[in-house]
């Protein structure tokens, strides 16, 4: 049954990814990871260490612009947006690779909305963003 779940990945390092975005990571069809330069970019690197079945799933590179201005952002976040839809229409379960905090991260969370006000099912699954190691020195 087709369903969009938010992964945190962590930042850096694959320890910081919880055992449940592992078991997700195993179970789901697709893969969306941000990409860096037409390659896959960090998140999925550091997924790759802990769920070792994805190299074997289907994999789309989305570009998350990082820039300043709604009009920049707004043709490729509508992309992203639809190539996830397809995915779902199909009845494929999706992980969104996000890096850090996947509530403070504006593209996955406007993903997320657009994905449920279609009437799909989504599902954040956290990771231990940057300051909450940093918290605990």
């Amino acid at each position: 049954m087709s369903k969009l779940y938010a992964i945190g990945v962590g930042s850096e390092n694959s320890e910081l990814m919880s055992l449940k975005a592992a078991r997700v990571l195993q179970d789901v069809d697709v893969i969306a990871c941000p990409e860096k330069q037409y390659d896959k970019g960090m998140a999925i690197h550091i997924a790759e260490q802990i769920a070792t079945t994805l190299a074997k799933k289907d994999t789309m590179l989305m570009h998350f612009p990082i820039t300043k201005g709604c009009d920049t952002i707004s043709q490729p976040h509508d992309e992203m947006t639809e190539r996830i839809l397809t995915m779902l229409r199909r009845n494929k379960t999706v992980a969104l690779l996000a890096m850090g905090d996947e509530g403070f991260y504006s593209t996955v969370s406007q993903v997320l909305e657009e994905v449920q006000e279609t009437g799909f099912r989504t599902e954040i699954v956290c990771g231990i963003p940057t300051h909450m190691p940093a918290a605990a020195v």
